[in-house]
């Protein structure tokens, strides 16, 4: 979970956008990752989906 209110506003609105987990992890020398979390592989296609991938 972000510790920063910005990106903590950003995973919210991801997780709404996306109707799953969302989590930023920003190192100190600004480099991270965003994790999106599923459960079931429908719910991974559907991810891919948004971003423009069929699977």
């Amino acid at each position: 979970m972000a510790v920063d209110p910005q990106l903590e506003a950003v995973e919210n609105h991801l997780s709404e956008r996306f109707g799953t987990q969302v989590a930023i992890n920003q190192q100190k020398n600004g480099k991270g990752k965003i994790v999106i979390s599923f459960d079931q592989a429908d719910k991974l296609k559907q991810l891919l989906a948004m971003f423009g991938h069929e699977m």
